[in-house]
């Protein structure tokens, strides 16, 4: 196995940086095993666990990345979930020499359903979502975290800790969110995902009601050499279910590519 990466760097021992969900907060890292076995750096998003919201960051992908840039450490491996994975994309776009790698849970490039791009959620769901907001936002919070586990195995277990972990979401401020629901809606990173020389891996959760797992033959078609894995029984977090294993697998690949992995075309499953 190789552990170099196409700038002749080894992976091993870097420093991880993770970037949790809309509405939720780093707290949620705490029940993923592989999170304690790194060099981790659990960021919170901007107005999000109790981090400051500031206005001048709108609903500016690049400014957000940048805020993040300024509090993460150099050459990171870069673990982004949901919301997370975006932003995560839009900082190896701005500074791929700080991203040694990056591993994309339940996220996409695009998360608005497109005329060529159908696996993806509607833009009558964001509606909801952001009409949810202007009327309870602390409930629509609490709907958003139900749907991540609707018919997925293991939904009252992984409801628990999603739950747990957002008890330090509830301090997340409103405009952040309304900023956030923008960001999901309005960004397109296809072409961002699709010039990547950087080792990607992506875990997917079969069950997933926010990023439909058909996304995973897309993100081959767009970045031939990404690991995707998908877990059958899992929902918008799988990194939650079966014990980890799935998370083992991505960031075990991330760290240990296969030596063809940085020749376009080169093998992903």
């Amino acid at each position: 196995m190789c552990t170099l990466d196409d700038r002749g760097e080894d992976l091993a021992g870097r420093p991880v940086v993770w970037l949790h969900g809309w509405g939720m907060s780093s707290a949620i890292w705490q029940a993923v095993p592989e999170f304690a076995r790194f060099d981790s750096h659990a960021l919170s998003l901007p107005g999000h666990g109790g981090e400051p919201w500031d206005v001048a960051l709108g609903s500016d992908l690049t400014r957000w990345a940048e805020w993040l840039l300024a509090r993460a450490p150099q050459n990171a491996v870069w673990v982004g979930w949901s919301l997370g994975g975006l932003l995560a994309l839009e900082v190896a776009r701005l500074a791929p020499e700080r991203v040694a790698g990056l591993c994309l849970l339940a996220s996409s490039p695009c998360f608005t359903l497109r005329e060529d791009w159908p696996c993806a959620m509607s833009a009558a769901t964001f509606a909801q979502f952001e009409a949810g907001l202007a009327k309870d936002h602390a409930l629509t919070l609490r709907r958003f975290l139900a749907l991540q586990t609707v018919g997925a195995e293991d939904a009252k277990q992984v409801r628990g800790v999603l739950n747990a972990a957002a008890v330090d979401a509830a301090r997340v401020d409103v405009r952040a969110l309304r900023a956030g629901l923008a960001l999901l809606r309005e960004v397109d990173l296809r072409e961002v995902l699709a010039g990547l020389t950087v080792p990607v891996a992506v875990l997917l959760g079969g069950m997933d009601r926010i990023v439909p797992p058909c996304v995973a033959t897309a993100y081959q078609a767009l970045n031939a050499a990404a690991r995707v894995v998908t877990l059958p029984h899992a929902g918008h977090a799988p990194f939650l279910y079966v014990g980890g294993e799935g998370m083992q697998d991505v960031l075990s690949w991330l760290v240990n590519p296969p030596a063809p992995l940085f020749q376009r075309g080169g093998e992903g499953s």
